[in-house]
């Protein structure tokens, strides 16, 4: 029973020292903020790859994606030059929905990750 004990202190000794070690990891990356965007910096960009449709009201607006099975990209409520408060994959938004044979063997023939922020995700798309 004592070896069991001192088992379970050293996993846990070693799990705490691999989620705090900075070199171990990505930890050096999480304590990285992520830029602000703004909100026609977002636009600019799906507008230009995609059909967007900006809906607007007073100073809020959010991007719809219809080819993205009308997924929310991204809204603001502070006007144009407001921030963006979706995340957008721009590569994978500037690369475009591939063929099925170019797809294939990638994450692409799954899912997209495009991004948006209408969704809450528990786990992996792509059954």
């Amino acid at each position: 029973m004592n070896f069991i004990y001192r088992l379970a202190i050293a996993a846990i000794s070693l799990l705490v020292f691999c989620v705090t070690h900075p070199s171990i990891g990505n930890a050096q990356a999480q304590d990285r903020p992520m830029p602000a965007k703004r909100f026609v910096d977002d636009v600019q960009l799906l507008s230009k790859h995609t059909d967007a449709v900006v809906l607007r009201r007073d100073r809020a607006a959010i991007v719809v994606v219809p080819e993205y099975q009308g997924r929310v990209m991204t809204a603001t409520a502070r006007g144009e030059e407001g921030l963006s408060s979706g995340w957008i994959n721009d590569a994978l938004v500037k690369q475009g929905v591939v063929s099925d044979e170019q797809a294939k063997g990638s994450l692409d023939e799954h899912m997209y990750a495009f991004g948006g922020e209408e969704r809450f995700w528990m786990g992996p798309e792509g059954g």
